[in-house]
């Protein structure tokens, strides 16, 4: 297990360096806000298209292992490749070839980490936080790093994570051989009954972070909150994810994976609710500890039934499709309803939208599963 926390470190690590510092980096590169924009879709259009064809080569696959490490190392020199900037055009096509390789990296880990884990998935969790911990890391350390080096340095250490993760997954075990060609279960005959409303409501569960991630910290930093403040806000939503991650295993003992889906869905809302009605930066504080719901506990619950509901000749395809909706078509929609919404709703209608959003994923999950599935 130690290997596979070292890759959630690594994988997690380099969206600690790129989620907060790639769009300055672009912009010292003379990006325009829309070129940036632009840029950005790039990887979150490759997140929604190409997971499930990724996840059904990997189902076929004799070299796993190749193909993870393969796919993170040539994403990462990819990101490395952004050092020596040309052109727009050519910036693009550094990023779509990132986007692409990028695209099945987490999936499969999660896949081979369920896989490794067995009857014990339920320790998935205490796996899975060194992925917050490893975020947590590099984005305090790019901080330092930055204000030594320059903006400039960010290509290069967002990319050195990714091949890190390449040579390491080298000695990580997977499965050698696929299941044999008549064990694997056509797609027409997969759980889609039970599959539909937890990816409907993934969508609509992640969407809802659009507000949070594309403004949260413009919101503060607009409003006079030091950057110190603004960044403690941002370690508080991670602290509470890590520490859910640390105690689900207990948690899933109790409750079941739909149960956790539902009660995350219901405190997300929450969540929104507190930032379209209020300014107080205490009550801010407190709403960010509900990221352990809106992110970790979701997450974690989803994962999990994905993978118990795919046969084992489809689970790599599962997480694919999971990541599509969740962190593709959700993350990816939810940020661009976002900035065409921002104006005419202002920040407390765009969080009472997510609200709203959290409900109706409440609603699919409580009402739409399969009767025998709702526990």
């Amino acid at each position: 297990m130690t290997l596979l926390a070292a890759l959630y470190f690594l994988a997690f690590g380099m969206l600690g360096v790129y989620a907060p510092w790639l769009p300055p980096y672009l912009a010292e590169k003379g990006l325009s806000p829309g070129a940036i924009g632009v840029a950005l879709a790039v990887v979150s259009t490759c997140r929604v298209v190409f997971p499930p064809a990724w996840g059904v080569l990997a189902d076929h696959t004799r070299h796993k292992r190749a193909l993870l490490a393969g796919t993170a190392a040539i994403a990462g020199a990819a990101l490395v490749a952004l050092s020596w900037f040309v052109s727009p055009v050519l910036l693009i096509l550094i990023l779509l070839v990132h986007g692409f390789f990028l695209t099945p990296v987490v999936p499969l880990l999660e896949a081979a980490t369920l896989g490794a884990l067995g009857q014990a998935r339920g320790l998935y969790g205490r796996v899975r936080l060194w992925g917050s911990i490893g975020f947590i890391v590099t984005s305090v350390t790019t901080g330092v790093v930055v204000s030594r080096l320059g903006v400039s340095s960010v290509a290069l250490l967002a990319g050195l994570p990714l091949v890190a993760f390449g040579l390491v997954a080298w000695r990580v075990r997977l499965p050698a051989e696929p299941v044999s060609s008549h064990e694997y279960v056509p797609l027409r005959s997969l759980p889609w009954r039970a599959l539909a409303p937890i990816l409907i409501a993934s969508v609509l569960g992640q969407a809802s972070h659009g507000p949070y991630y594309a403004f949260f910290s413009l919101q503060l930093l607009e409003r006079g909150v030091s950057s110190v403040t603004t960044g403690a806000l941002w370690a508080i939503g991670v602290i509470a994810e890590t520490a859910l991650m640390a105690y689900s295993p207990r948690l899933f003992a109790r409750v079941g994976h739909i149960t956790a889906i539902r009660w995350a869905m219901i405190l997300s809302a929450l969540r929104w609710a507190l930032f379209a009605s209020t300014g107080s930066l205490v009550l801010i504080g407190l709403g960010q500890i509900l990221h352990a719901a809106s992110y970790a506990l979701y997450h974690l619950a989803a994962v999990q039934w994905v993978d118990s509901l795919m046969p084992p000749s489809r689970r790599a395809l599962g997480q694919s499709i999971l990541s599509a909706c969740a962190y593709g078509l959700g993350v990816g929609g939810g940020l661009a309803l976002a900035g065409i919404f921002a104006k005419p709703l202002g920040a407390s209608g765009l969080y009472a939208a997510a609200a709203v959003a959290c409900v109706l994923g409440y609603v699919v999950v409580r009402f739409w599963m399969p009767r025998a599935t709702r526990a």
